[in-house]
Order: structure tokens, then sequence, then C-alpha cells
């Protein structure tokens, strides 16, 4: 239990707070990276309560410790308890301290091997997310599945007859968690089709073990895999599949209106990761705006693309500008992360070709093709790193006619 707050120190958490809600987004970062690595948060941690839906636009790395592994597979169902509803497909936050302590109490070490594997790693290092999660989710089920209502339940500010439905939902969830990992790893992070069977089978064991979890797992599916919703409306239609159809739409209607509420469609991270997730919601956008959609939710989904697009051109104008064109002037060219930045360009112009105009990124693209194609007056990059990078932004054949132009070096003159 958090030690009492000194005298005074409500009027300064008060003025911080004011502060950190009036920050900038690179502010916010620091403030989270700042709190996440103190030892013992206490009242500090009701900092990061202003930013919650900040937070869930940026999507910062957070550190990963033992209840934020915990309930990694959930988040997208944590709500705060003032908005939880006991027929919502959500969860109120204010069960993390308690479920927490809970699985911690079911492991023999307590957790200390957990601590061990996931120490000095973030919500961004998938590998040590999967390696020390799959154990945990697992074990954490079989936990919750048998636990009894708990001495401190009273401190989250629920009825005891609340808390057998939620562990029954809670453990039966988790359960399926490691399945949805392997599923997003098969997948290459949705470039390949997931799996009907693996799908077909985790409906089918949550609607037999939890039927009130149904609509949570396609939110937990939806969220990790959006090119699960076509498959989720595909098997929807068969008959036994009681409720996988309300389930589908509930998801859906639920992660749209999050959507709507957010500054941002997709968080403005790193040119990669932004990239990789212009394709996943590009992919589940796609995928609910089926033949039978609604005419209400058509024009959801349209405005979100038009916002989708916007956030596009924002991020591949700054990718360009800041990340690719100014190295590309110094004298000692970053070449290995200048093809990072090459690359995810490509990436990201490719995605966003099907949700606007096409010549805004090719107008774009031009300025970059002529600084590769012009030798920079300082020497600069080789002329080997120039034709691949002018390869990664506008093909082979561009760079080929670079390479002929200039002279391939590897070419003896006759």
């Amino acid at each position: 239990m958090a030690a009492p707050a000194p005298p005074g120190s409500e009027d300064v958490l008060r003025t911080l707070r004011r502060q950190i809600i009036e920050a900038d987004d690179e502010q916010v970062r620091r403030v989270v990276a700042t709190v996440d690595a103190l030892a013992s948060r206490g009242s500090i941690d009701r900092l990061l309560g202003p930013l919650r839906p900040r937070l869930e636009d940026l999507r910062p790395p957070r550190r990963l410790h033992f209840a934020r592994l915990l309930f990694l597979p959930l988040d997208p169902l944590i709500v705060a308890p003032s908005r939880w509803r006991r027929d919502d497909p959500t969860l109120p936050r204010a069960l993390i301290p308690p479920v927490t302590r809970l699985v911690e109490a079911g492991l023999p070490d307590g957790g200390a091997a957990v601590r061990q594997t996931i120490r000095g790693h973030t919500t961004a290092d998938t590998e040590a997310i999967s390696s020390a999660g799959a154990g945990l989710w697992q074990a954490a089920s079989d936990t919750l599945a048998k636990a009894t209502l708990p001495p401190r339940w009273a401190d989250t500010g629920l009825a005891a007859r609340h808390f057998a439905p939620l562990m029954h939902q809670i453990a039966t969830l988790l359960a399926q968690a490691p399945a949805i990992d392997r599923m997003v790893f098969e997948t290459a992070n949705g470039l390949l089709p997931p799996d009907r069977f693996a799908i077909e089978a985790m409906a089918r064991t949550v609607t037999m073990t939890c039927p009130d979890a149904l609509p949570m797992l396609t939110i937990m599916l939806l969220r990790r895999l959006p090119q699960s919703a076509g498959l989720l409306y595909k098997l929807a239609s068969n008959r036994s599949m009681i409720g996988l159809k309300a389930a589908a739409e509930g998801a859906a209607d639920l992660l749209l209106h999050r959507l709507e509420a957010s500054r941002s469609v997709v968080a403005h991270q790193d040119l990669p990761v932004f990239s990789a997730a212009v394709r996943q919601m590009a992919a589940f956008l796609a995928e609910i705006d089926h033949a039978a959609t609604s005419r209400s939710r058509r024009e959801q989904v349209r405005e979100l693309r038009q916002r989708l697009d916007q956030d596009c051109q924002t991020v591949f104008t700054s990718g360009l500008t800041r990340d690719f064109l100014p190295p590309l002037q110094a004298p000692a060219a970053p070449v290995e992360r200048l093809e990072e930045v090459a690359r995810s360009l490509r990436v990201l112009e490719a995605e966003a070709r099907t949700l606007g105009n096409a010549a805004v990124y090719q107008d774009q693209l031009t300025e970059a093709v002529a600084a590769l194609e012009t030798p920079p007056p300082h020497g600069g990059l080789a002329l080997h790193d120039r034709v691949r990078l002018l390869e990664l932004l506008a093909g082979p054949e561009r760079a080929l006619a670079l390479l002929e132009r200039e002279g391939d070096p590897l070419t003896p003159e006759l």
C-alpha cells in the first residue's frame, strides 16, 4: 500500500497534472518514461491519469513489469472504473492490483522468474513478451479459474457479486492469449492471412467455456489481427456459432468509436512502426466494410479512411523532410538508417495509395530521387549506396539508369 502523501503534496500534484495536460507529445513521452523508471511510484502514478487518452494515441514503449505483462493481452478491454458497465465487453482498470496479487500468489516463486526474464525490457520487445508471456498467461488462467474473493476486493469499488464472473472472463481470455500471440507471429504481423481453423477453435472454446467473454475475444483478435474480421463474419454465418455475429459487430462498433474519439487514427510513432500500423488499420477498415454493412458504418469507415490518409501524408512528409533528406546531405551520411527510412517510406507509400491520392506521394518522392541522382558537392554517399537507396525509393530501373550514367565501378573499362 502506498505511503500517505506528505503535507502540501496534493497541491504539487495538481500543479504537475495541469502542466502535464498542457504538455506536447514529446514531453508526454519523457514524463511516462520517467514515471515508469521509478522503483516506487505511489501517488506519482496518479500523474498519468489525465494522460491515458493521449497514451492510447501515442502508444509509447512502456517499461515491462509483471502486472503490465499479465494484462497486455487484455489491454484493449481495459477502461476507467467510471466507464465500466457490467454488460459491456470491457474490464475496469481497478481489477489490475487484486488480480495481479492473486496470480503472484498462485505462482511457486511469486513471479520472480517472470520478473527476471522481463527486466530491462519494454512493451516494444515482442520476443521478450512472447517468451515470458505464454507461460504466465496460462498459469494465470489456471489460478483465476479457481480463485476466491480476496480480502481487499472492496478497494476496487466493485461489488462482491462481480468477482466470480469477472475472474471467469479473464481466465477464459488469458487461456487464449498464447494462441493469439502465436498467430500474430505466424502471420508476420498481418502480412499473411490468419488460420481460419485456429480462429474457429478459439471462438468455439470461448463460446463453450464462457459465452460472456466472446465479444471480448473478438476485440482482442481485431486489435491484434484486423485481417481476422472477415473470417469472423464468415464463421458467424455458421448456425452453430451462436453469438459470434453479434460479438463481431459489437467489437467493430467499439473499436470504430475509439478511433473516432482519438486524435489520430494511427499513433505517430517511428516510421517503420507507423507503416506497419497503417497496414493493419487499412486492413481492419476494409474487412469491416463488408457487403452487408449498414450505411452508418460505411460512413464511419469512409471518414476514418480520410483521416488515416491525412495521417499518412503528415508522417510521410515528416519522414522525408526530417529523416531522409537532411541526413542524405550530411558529409557522413548514416547509410543503414537511410536504407531503413527509404524502405519504410516506400512501404508507407504503397499502403497509403489505397487510401487517397497517389500523386501526393509521387510528387514528394521526386525531390528525394533528384537528390540521389545528383552527386553531393562534398562527396557524401558512395555511388553504390546512392544506387541502393534509389532502388528502394524508385525501383530497379531508375537505379540501373543511374549506375549506367555514372559508370559501374565493378565493370572495368575496355
